[in-house]
């Protein structure tokens, strides 16, 4: 079996950007393990400290390089510094190279070789060292063109779960709409037959978080009797919510925004308005959340159900700046169906137990999304190493 270094076949050209504006590809744009961008488009950028890249060459992060960041561009561009440029040689198909970058050995010889702790780059130098098996041209598009169909294969696998997922969570909108009387409150229009409230008689309280002095990474928190400091990417979309960021020790010279448990969270500002989680423990959060207190006619539950399925409503009825927004007052004044207390509780606990269902199924498909993600791992790595006969080897069975 031949192999050759990498330095050998492909070349790291670093040729700076003149500043004129491009379609520039950031760190951020690449799904790790894929090559897949994450945005649409790529940004119209002018940045000087950029390097350009051309068609046919594959870009491959140095920055924490076991995170799998390779892309295959398509047209002449820009990318961030640390992106490394490489470009193969006459002997080298490109996506033969763009599938070896993602393959396992050459990711744990990113790894082995890369410099630093908390933010560990691997280089050219060490890079080009790496020894990878070569085939002739013919048998490296062969097997470039056999692993096309078939990581498209696993990937329309994936995406057909997590279509189903969805489709399941839109069915649980609309039941919850059912639920808490947002379709009567679309349905019924006028004065004298509209079945709404102003949120404010729903509420004891209604507060917004800060940044405050003395918050604490790690996972020290509660045990320590430090307070949980959160902020929208806590929340996931489905009302829970996840790891707090940071930590904060109340404090006497400062006055800390409590969140009781029991409080629903939303967030009232910025590209993630109108999220909504339900708190079942004392938190505080920064500016942009702001903690519903239920009073004694609303259950929790209830409440963040209804305020969960009217996120547009509350998008509809921020105010438009710089930055969208909804302040207090007028999140207060957002028209809610608060029916008896016990109807509130019998529609909670049915969509409670609906959501966990979903959970359950969420579960289910990370944990087959994972499969699939060591599978497209497992076969890259095969095909490129030239453990798999690609002329008879079709439908690999995932």
């Amino acid at each position: 079996m031949k192999s050759i270094r990498l330095k050998a076949v492909a070349s790291n050209p670093v040729d700076k950007s003149d500043g004129e504006p491009r379609p520039f590809i950031g760190l951020e744009d690449i799904e790790g393990g894929s090559g897949r961008l994450l945005v649409e488009k790529p940004t119209i950028k002018a940045a000087d400290d950029s390097v350009r890249h051309l068609p046919g060459d594959i870009l491959f992060s140095k920055l924490r390089p076991y995170l799998a960041k390779s892309y295959a561009p398509q047209a002449v561009g820009t990318a961030t510094g640390e992106l490394l440029v490489l470009r193969p040689g006459r002997e080298l198909n490109a996506r033969f190279l763009f599938y070896v970058t993602l393959s396992s050995p050459l990711l744990d010889w990113a790894n082995i070789t890369s410099y630093g702790t908390k933010m560990p780059r691997t280089s050219w130098e060490a890079l080009g060292e790496y020894r990878l098996y070569l085939p002739a041209l013919e048998e490296q598009r062969r097997i470039a063109d056999f692993l096309d169909v078939e990581i498209a294969r696993i990937d329309r696998l994936v995406a057909l779960r997590n279509q189903q997922l969805g489709m399941i969570a839109e069915l649980l909108k609309a039941r919850a709409a059912h639920l808490t009387g947002r379709v009567r409150l679309h349905t019924e229009v006028g004065p004298d037959r509209s079945p709404g409230v102003p949120l404010r008689r729903a509420v004891h309280s209604v507060q917004t978080g800060t940044t405050p002095a003395g918050l604490e990474g790690g996972d020290s928190g509660a045990s320590c009797g430090k307070i949980p400091w959160y902020t929208p990417a806590a929340i996931d979309g489905m009302m829970s919510i996840g790891n707090a960021e940071k930590f904060v020790a109340p404090s006497v010279d400062e006055e800390l925004p409590l969140f009781p448990a029991g409080s629903v969270l939303v967030t009232g500002i910025g590209e993630s308005l109108g999220k909504v989680g339900f708190l079942n423990h004392i938190a505080t959060g920064n500016q942009q959340i702001t903690a519903l207190e239920p009073n004694q006619k609303a259950d929790g539950r209830f409440l963040a159900w209804q305020l969960w399925v009217a996120q547009e409503d509350v998008r509809n009825w921020a105010q438009y700046s710089r930055i969208r927004i909804i302040n207090n007052d007028v999140l207060k004044s957002l028209p809610i169906f608060l029916p008896p207390k016990d109807a509130q509780i019998s529609a909670r606990m049915e969509l409670d137990s609906r959501l966990d269902a979903i959970n359950c199924l969420r579960g289910a498909v990370d944990r087959f999304s994972q499969r699939m993600r060591e599978k497209r791992l497992a076969l890259i790595t095969a095909a490129v190493a030239g453990r798999i006969d690609v002329t008879t080897a079709r439908g690999v069975d995932v």
